[in-house]
């Protein structure tokens, strides 16, 4: 059986210098042993041989086979059991001199090497941190052989896997908990025997006064307040004991909060094992700080760097430690038909990711753009009523994804702008101000968006405008709500600069016309629409975007491309989901011509591929492992079609996805329907 290429993590080089060495290799071992056994007999050989070695010091470690006088200098049993530089891991650490960053290549470097039984050594580390005293350390040239892996992905992990008869050079990142796998304590064990730890725990716990501490590792003042008044809900303030590891000014009334005032890195990574809560940004140091933490329940409170593009799983080891500071949202408003009870389910599901309690506004069941504006309307009039500090108007087909990242957003922009209006997913022409907000310059079709109480009325009176020119004049679109208010957009309108709000539905419903809003929604090469299961389906135009593809989705384990076809219920799918990971395929053909006598597919009927090797489909499963290989590699998609000699592929027999032209397919799931 065919070894699949992408299990192997190499590349043409390597693969050519793996060939050259294997077919030396048997003759190496042969004339290893015989110069082996005949050492003794060779000692005046030897001997003569001693000054050649002295000149050519260069090459001490060279064997010419063709040469029956091995150099004196060299143990033959050593070199026969560790030729070709086997069962090594090399660490390349010269991207950065940062102690946190050193540390996660290094932590992972030992914990791969108690996984696989492997020597691990470190190269291009130019410090004197003691931490590291007891590290292998090998000059870069002299490392050769290797297969090259570079993870340099610091938002989530990208799991690596060996094999003890190859060697690698590693290089990267590593920043993630899962990078340690079960070895943190034995990582932790072999570093910290190398310091002195005891006067600095002594000098904390003096300092504490037996109350439990609270770890401030933060920036901005204003966040870890944020972050202190979420943890003291339901909490004594005076069992606790904070302590801000920062060189700026501390301003807080509420809280007494002792400055550490700690230069020496490596004794500040002492400092940040020894916490009982820890409410810190994603930085390396601090994340290892709480992965070799003392208190094995110490809870954390992680606020994310500005890119926001973090997996909270790869990060957090624990999620029943985890305190979120970030505080959901009120007053939020889903606008509904009554005849549609399957989105109020999912849209009500959708909001809970973050707002604490969604009421459903009913609209009337007539869905035209005079009902959409009067709903617009009374919702703000209840907000006026209700003196609301702000409000939320929804539609019952919004998705929401990454909702850290929203709920981040909107809180920043809360916090830090004077803002009248902030569209939190909708078609939005818009000027970045950072990597959290924008300034709007045209939005419309707004799926969701936030006003603020100080603009009620002028919002209001806007719509209410809008509202009796429509009346008289149903016809012309500048009435519409989403264009009349475009006369008030201003620089205190805001939109979250990462996108991860969208529609659920491909179509939206404009008086009996079906406009295909699809493409105006894809932003940020993001547009879901839907999910299988918890697989999300990224909608793209050609197979090439996927090298593109926003980082957002490299978390998911799986993920369906589907280029613009239409998905089938999954009331009428007649198998388990785990037919579509559980297996050896890389990469699956979810939908295909039709075939004529096809039969329906039988729930755990392992028989449902057939193996291909061309490409013919319009949607796809891939696994996690591929998408990397495809955001890494060129030559898996080759001239917008994947490169199918190297991958391990199938279709499903049966689709579960169709096309335009699939009339045939489209008429068997009537069949079953019936």
């Amino acid at each position: 059986m065919n070894k699949n290429p992408l299990n192997q993590r190499n590349y043409t080089q390597m693969n050519r210098n793996n060939t050259m060495q294997n077919n030396n290799s048997q003759d190496i071992d042969k004339r290893l042993e015989y110069l082996y056994l005949q050492q003794k007999q060779l000692q005046d050989q030897i001997l003569e041989l001693k000054t050649l070695s002295e000149n050519n010091k260069n090459r001490n470690n060279n064997i010419n086979i063709n040469t029956k006088k091995p150099p004196s200098n060299i143990n033959m049993q050593s070199l026969i059991n560790n030729k070709n530089q086997k069962n090594t891991i090399y660490i390349d650490l010269k991207a950065s001199d940062d102690l946190g960053y050193l540390l996660c290549n290094v932590a992972f470097g030992l914990a791969a090497s108690y996984k696989y039984n492997m020597n691990v050594s470190f190269t291009n580390y130019n410090k004197s941190y003691d931490i590291f005293k007891s590290l292998k350390i090998i000059e870069s040239n002299l490392i050769n052989n290797c297969i090259n892996i570079n993870e340099p992905n610091m938002a989530y992990y990208n799991k690596i896997k060996l094999d003890p008869s190859n060697s690698y050079l590693l290089s990267g990142a590593f920043k993630s908990y899962k990078y340690l796998d079960k070895y943190t304590e034995k990582v932790k064990k072999y570093l910290f025997d190398n310091m002195d730890i005891s006067i600095i725990k002594q000098t904390l716990a003096d300092t504490a006064q037996n109350k439990k501490k609270i770890l401030l590792y933060l920036p901005d003042n204003d966040e870890y307040i944020n972050a202190l008044d979420t943890f003291f809900i339901n909490k004594d303030k005076n069992e606790y004991k904070i302590f801000l590891l920062s060189d700026n000014n501390i301003n807080s009334e509420k809280y007494d909060i002792d400055r550490i005032n700690e230069e020496n890195p490596e004794k500040l990574l002492i400092l940040l094992t020894l916490f009982d809560h820890y409410i810190i940004r994603d930085d390396p140091l601090a994340l290892l700080g709480y992965y070799f933490r003392d208190n094995s329940l110490a809870t954390i409170s992680l606020i994310p760097s500005d890119n926001m593009c973090i997996n909270f799983n790869d990060i957090i080891p624990d999620t029943k430690l985890y305190i979120d500071y970030l505080k959901k949202l009120d007053n939020a408003y889903i606008i509904n038909l009554e005849a549609r009870n399957d989105n109020k389910i999912r849209s009500t599901r959708e909001m809970l990711k973050i707002v604490n309690k969604p009421e459903i506004y009913k609209a009337p069941n007539e869905d035209n753009n005079i009902n959409i504006s009067l709903s617009h309307i009374n919702i703000l009039k209840k907000a006026i009523e209700l003196d609301l500090e702000y409000v939320i108007i929804a539609h019952d087909n919004i998705k929401i994804l990454n909702e850290m990242n929203v709920l981040y957003s909107i809180n920043t922009i809360m916090n830090k702008c004077n803002w009248n209006i902030i569209i939190i997913g909708g078609l939005c022409i818009d000027r970045k101000i950072n990597d959290i907000y924008s300034r709007i310059i045209s939005a419309q079709l707004p799926i969701a968006y936030m006003i603020s109480k100080k603009y009620y009325n002028v919002l209001l009176n806007n719509f209410i405008e809008g509202y009796n020119k429509l009346l008289i004049r149903p016809d012309y679109p500048i009435y519409l709500l989403d264009e009349y208010w475009k006369k008030l957009q201003d620089n205190e309108w805001y939109s979250l600069t990462n996108k991860y709000i969208y529609i659920q539905d491909n179509y939206y419903n404009s008086d009996t016309t079906m406009i295909d809003y699809k493409d105006l929604f894809k932003i940020n090469n993001i547009n879901i629409c839907d999910y299988l299961d918890y697989i999300p389906i990224v909608e793209l135009f050609n197979i090439q975007d996927i090298s593109d593809i926003n980082p957002i989705f490299h978390n998911y384990k799986y993920i369906i491309v589907n280029l613009l076809c239409s998905k089938v219920e999954r009331t009428f799918i007649k198998y388990p989901i785990d037919l579509l990971t559980k297996n050896n395929y890389d990469l699956i053909h979810l939908q295909k011509p039709f075939i004529k006598n096809a039969k329906p597919l039988q729930l755990n009927n392992s028989d449902v591929f057939n193996n291909i090797t061309s490409n013919n489909s319009s949607a796809y499963l891939l696994n996690n492992y591929l998408l990397k290989k495809i955001i890494n590699n060129p030559n898996y998609i080759i001239n917008n079609r994947f490169n199918y000699s190297v991958l391990r592929t199938a279709e499903l027999k049966v689709p579960i996805f169709f096309d335009y032209n699939d009339n045939e397919w489209i008429n068997y799931y009537n069949q079953l329907i019936k």
